[in-house]
């Protein structure tokens, strides 16, 4: 059995060097900006990564968030080689009706709501005892 991660969607321009906070193990998909893209860019040179998986975003992403929650299904999902992703934790898109809808389409329900970001569960696990 594949292990479970929780995937960190950064759409926030400025997120920046909060990036080099995140937990190392979890795959980070990170929007592209004048202030994040320098910081992903020194994470790829570096020999102590910090997160290790880092995906750069094209700003097209923030527009269309079931397209970016198809491509997370498809590199995360089960079907993929990767492990799995019981958890979503969005920084920078505020959890609009649409969100959640798109969120609901993949199986996901919005569990917490912090000041910087919003968690996502699957519901499959939510409902596991």
């Amino acid at each position: 059995m594949l292990a479970s991660v929780q995937v960190q969607v950064i759409l926030d321009y400025s997120f920046g060097r909060q990036l080099l906070d995140l937990p190392a193990s979890d795959p980070v998909w990170i929007v592209a900006s004048q202030v994040n893209t320098p910081v992903v860019q020194q994470l790829w040179h570096s020999a102590k990564k910090r997160p290790t998986e880092v995906t750069l975003l094209q700003p097209s992403a923030v527009l269309h968030f079931a397209s970016l929650l198809a491509t997370l299904h498809d590199h995360h999902g089960q079907s993929g080689s990767a492990p799995t992703y019981p958890q979503l934790s969005v920084y920078g898109l505020p959890p609009t009706p649409g969100v959640v809808e798109d969120l609901a389409e993949f199986g996901f329900r919005i569990t917490q709501e912090l000041p910087d970001n919003w968690i996502a569960v699957r519901l499959e696990d939510v409902l596991q005892p």
